[in-house]
């Protein structure tokens, strides 16, 4: 449920609105909403289905929207690390990208956060012997 209150919370913040003026949007009291907020209820499948089109967005994206937060995260603090960990061993991307044998282009990519690297990339990083990741 949190999943659920959470994402209530962040749509109507994002339009600016009151509990009172999200609720009257979709036919419910601001007490209603509150209650979604709070995760001590959910809203049926018809509100979902008004909410998510209000908001122009899918079904994935309702019940799912947190967990991609936190995978973003987790994606721009491993490139984070990985950058901070290469200037650290004074490496540059071309050089890391020589020892490794991963193209530069993608050590750049995961460096901005663009994309997280597969297992078997991110084996190739650890067991380098110029650049051990030993925080990645």
């Amino acid at each position: 449920m949190k999943n659920v209150a959470e994402t209530i919370k962040n749509l109507r913040k994002s339009k600016s609105l009151t509990q009172f003026e999200f609720g009257k949007l979709f036919g419910y009291s601001a007490r209603t909403v509150s209650d979604w907020e709070k995760g001590n209820t959910e809203p049926n499948i018809a509100a979902i289905k008004n909410i998510v089109k209000y908001f122009d967005i899918t079904y994935e994206e309702f019940f799912w929207r947190r967990l991609r937060l936190s995978l973003f995260n987790k994606i721009m603090n491993y490139g984070e690390a990985l950058r901070l960990q290469r200037e650290a061993a004074k490496l540059t991307q071309r050089q890391l990208a020589k020892e490794t044998g991963i193209s530069q282009a993608n050590i750049s990519r995961w460096e901005n956060g663009e994309f997280f690297p597969t297992s078997i990339f991110a084996l190739s990083l650890r067991s380098s012997t110029v650049f051990p990741l030993t925080n990645l």
